[in-house]
């Protein structure tokens, strides 16, 4: 099991749509996840890039253009892709939903 801290500068290189992060967000009590590709630094790989399903807690505008958000994400492990999170607890991140990538802050 390979095990994952998720940390500041963490690239996002792909994510859910504005309508899914809603959605998300809405349908919170049903535990409504997104999944989010990142690209995490780790010692033992390079370009290493892990797709992780996130529980969205809060939504903020970055700025005014409707695609860029502020949010408060809780990730979880993933069995099925062999990954154990280091810490569990909620994760900050910039996230375009215009262009799909973003980074955790």
């Amino acid at each position: 099991m390979t095990t994952l801290s998720i940390k500041s500068g963490c690239i996002i290189t792909g994510g859910p749509s504005r309508e899914e992060l809603f959605d998300s967000l809405r349908l919170y009590n049903e535990h409504r996840y997104v999944v989010f590709e990142l690209e995490p630094s780790h010692p033992s790989f390079h370009n290493w890039r892990v797709r992780l399903k996130g529980q969205i807690v809060e939504i903020g505008a970055e700025d005014g253009s409707g695609h860029s958000w502020c949010l408060s994400v809780y990730f979880k492990d993933d069995p099925e892709q062999n990954i154990k999170l280091s810490s569990i607890g909620m994760n900050k991140l910039y996230y375009n939903n215009h262009s799909r990538k973003g980074s955790v802050i």
